[in-house]
């Protein structure tokens, strides 16, 4: 039942790789046709349509290599996130500005308030860590 969306996946992925083969048969044959073609508005209108063709073929297979994730992602996904969760300190303690930016943000889910003395009130955490502690 896991493999399911990734069935589909792969089915999806065979389908448009059908469609991306009918529109390369389909640019091949406009271009054998251009060779017999003598009229200039005939040449023009297959040079359209191969250009059409083209567009289309382009989108087809950029879908083709995205619509089935890499080999091993979800696992190096979950690896990352579970070494943040352990220790996001190391991480803001390391990180550049943009990155301890958004560490403050996955760990509180509201900003931190001051009061007029510069202590800090009591932060609201994020649910993750809310469940941590």
């Amino acid at each position: 039942m896991r493999d399911m969306p990734m069935a589909v996946a792969h089915g999806e992925k065979d389908e448009l790789e059908k469609q991306l083969k009918d529109v390369d048969r389909q640019i091949e044959s406009l271009l054998d046709r251009i060779v017999d073609a003598t009229s200039a508005p005939v040449v023009s209108a297959y040079e359209a349509r191969i250009e059409k063709l083209e567009r289309q073929k382009f989108v087809l297979a950029e879908r083709v290599e995205t619509i089935v994730p890499p080999k091993g992602r979800l696992e190096d996904c979950i690896e990352l996130a579970l070494n943040f969760l352990a220790n996001p300190w190391n991480i803001y303690k390391n990180g550049k500005f943009k990155l301890r930016q958004t560490v403050l943000r996955l760990i509180f889910s509201e900003p931190l308030e001051y009061g007029h003395n510069g202590v800090c009130g009591t932060p609201v955490l994020s649910f993750p860590f809310k469940y941590l502690a």
